[in-house]
């Protein structure tokens, strides 16, 4: 299913963003609900890097619905667990992050499986790997076959989300519903797995990437930083 446009879309999550708590994305909390209101997003989930200490921080947010979940590095590749406050250890074995996932009664969510930039788990899902979903937008994969190829795989449920590590990025990609305005995070993964969402949205500007990444060597963005860990 191609991204219908915004007058066919009735929700969008960003199911892919990173905050502080991943220390090597300067998202403070805040920023990163202001900025999905102003980009009219319905919520996100916050995918931290093999953590969810950063989950308390949008415990207060009312308006937009706020997904749990983490980014899990395992043996075979990046998987995203939505719906749950809990991580196993980094480099877990593939198999044994998704019973993790299941135990706790979330999804897992193959991200971004062919980057060529990120650790995906594209070999593993052509092996037979059973995830729930899979991510086929992701607005920093800046080669277009890699969320083609992610498309093509069929497997699943369909995601989309920004990988933000910079405000600017949040948003960029989303999961879409053209049917349904889910209430609740719960009700959300619900669509996801009956196939009932896609992956939509713009691919962030990899010029804006390095402009941040140089802003993060020198020091740039250390303040913000350092007060959102407080």
């Amino acid at each position: 299913m191609a991204d219908p446009g915004p007058d066919s879309v009735v929700a969008k999550f960003d199911l892919h963003v990173h905050t502080v708590f991943s220390r090597d994305a300067v998202n403070r909390p805040e920023v990163v609900i202001r900025v999905a209101k102003k980009k009219g997003l319905r919520g996100f989930a916050v995918t931290d890097h093999n953590t969810v200490d950063g989950l308390n921080s949008f415990s207060g947010e009312k308006e937009l619905i706020v997904v749990p979940g983490v980014e899990i590095s395992t043996g075979s590749g990046h998987l995203l667990g939505l719906g749950i406050y809990e991580c196993p250890v980094k480099g877990v074995q593939l198999e044994e992050a998704i019973d993790f996932i299941h135990q706790r009664g979330g999804l897992a969510v193959a991200a971004h499986p062919f980057s060529g930039f990120k650790m995906g788990m594209g070999k593993a899902l052509l092996e037979g790997a059973k995830v729930d979903a899979v991510e086929v937008f992701n607005a920093s994969n800046w080669f277009p076959r890699s969320n083609a190829k992610a498309r093509a795989l069929r497997v699943g449920g369909k995601t989309g989300g920004s990988d933000a590590h910079f405000p600017w990025e949040v948003g960029n990609g989303y999961t879409y519903c053209t049917k349904l305005n889910p209430g609740s995070w719960e009700e959300l993964l619900r669509a996801i797995k009956g196939g009932e969402t896609d992956g939509g949205g713009h691919l962030s500007s990899f010029s804006e990437r390095l402009y941040g990444r140089l802003k993060q060597r020198f020091g740039d963005f250390r303040p913000q930083r350092e007060e959102s860990l407080r």
